[in-house]
């Protein structure tokens, strides 16, 4: 059954730890069902405690970009799901040079071992997230393809297990490679275990901690050139074009004032999204896997989706002041989450219309 959760007594703010940059903040949260990894933490900025916000994702862009300068060739940009998507597409538009921008997945399902396989997209590197509600992710990427650089873009970094394992999946990808995060939460041992695990392989690895003033430079930030569009999975160019195309006319005949994007299924959103001017775009809201628990601080209630055997979605502090138009874009594998969302918000008197992105 559905829930609308009230707000209860939960986790306390974490302010002995909060960044001293505002953009880079992140809200404690605890997570639900998984004793592994009781306590967390997520950006208010990326869509799943409230509406995206491009200001603040276009600060913390300004911020990376000047440590990660252009260099000779293409830059493979590593969007980690589901917190880091919306991260790295931003940070991504703000580069400068070449870049090539890639998400990792749950949905493509692998063996539970580290591995490459190939298939007509490319390589798929396959590598695992420990304590995580879906521990199997994999990487799509062009068949042997090296980049002279590899950005990895993460929310946050708690033991760098799954930043490890993603490593040593694509160590033949580059020589380089440079993690962005919004807080390195690691122990000192942690980290210097990892360097010097990389520097044993002939690998370079450089850690930004953007919550970090002091590792940040003073340089100007270069005027970052935006691929245009933008495909993070690879989807096969007439997909991709055909779903702008039909997504943009949809959004044009509903004129939505919400626009949410469910699980994964990002990317075709955000590229329509942006495509129109800022006073026209509606609140961007990402419908995730993450389960946590409503705490009175970051979550003050919950939309729990339930359609097996698609995984459990989430809705964080959704409330009726939200516009009453809106557009759920999904894929298959979240056709049946979409159908509950959309239930869910047509009881609440939201008009509601869903698009699925065609699979490849």
């Amino acid at each position: 059954m559905d829930l609308l959760q009230k707000p209860g007594s939960g986790l306390p703010g974490d302010t002995s730890s909060e960044p001293k940059l505002p953009a880079t903040r992140l809200l404690a949260v605890e997570r639900d069902g998984n004793p592994l990894r009781r306590r967390g933490y997520v950006s208010p900025y990326i869509g799943k405690v409230a509406p995206l916000d491009a200001g603040a994702l276009e600060e913390i862009a300004r911020l990376a970009a000047p440590s990660l300068s252009p260099c000779p060739g293409p830059t493979l940009v590593i969007g980690m799901t589901e917190s880091a998507l919306l991260l790295s597409w931003f940070l991504a538009a703000r580069l400068g040079g070449e870049v090539d921008l890639r998400f990792t997945t749950r949905e493509h399902r692998q063996p539970i071992r580290q591995g490459v396989r190939n298939n007509a997209a490319g390589e798929v590197h396959t590598f695992l997230e420990p304590h995580s509600h879906g521990p199997v992710h994999s990487l799509s990427l062009p068949s042997g393809r090296t980049y002279p650089r590899v950005v990895i873009v993460e929310d946050e970094l708690t033991t760098g297990a799954t930043l490890r394992n993603l490593l040593l999946s694509i160590i033949n990808v580059a020589d380089r490679y440079h993690v962005v995060t919004l807080s390195d939460r690691r122990p000192v041992s942690l980290r210097e275990r990892l360097h010097e695990e990389m520097d044993g392989l002939g690998i370079e690895l450089r850690v930004l901690d953007l919550s970090n003033e002091e590792c940040l430079p003073g340089q100007e930030t270069p005027d970052g050139t935006t691929p245009s569009p933008r495909n993070p999975f690879g989807r096969p160019g007439e997909i991709l074009n055909s779903s702008l195309d039909d997504l943009s006319r949809r959004w044009r005949s509903l004129r939505p004032g919400g626009l949410y994007a469910i699980g994964e299924c990002v990317d075709v959103a955000l590229a329509v999204w942006e495509s129109f001017p800022a006073s026209e775009r509606p609140a961007f809201r990402h419908v995730t896997r993450s389960p946590w628990l409503v705490n009175g601080g970051a979550v003050t209630s919950r939309l729990d989706l339930i359609a097996p055997p698609a995984p459990r979605h989430f809705l964080y502090n959704w409330t009726t002041s939200l516009p009453s138009r809106a557009l759920l874009v999904g894929e298959a594998s979240t056709a049946a989450i979409a159908g509950r969302l959309r239930d869910l918000l047509l009881s609440r008197e939201v008009e509601t219309e869903t698009f699925e992105v065609p699979g490849s």
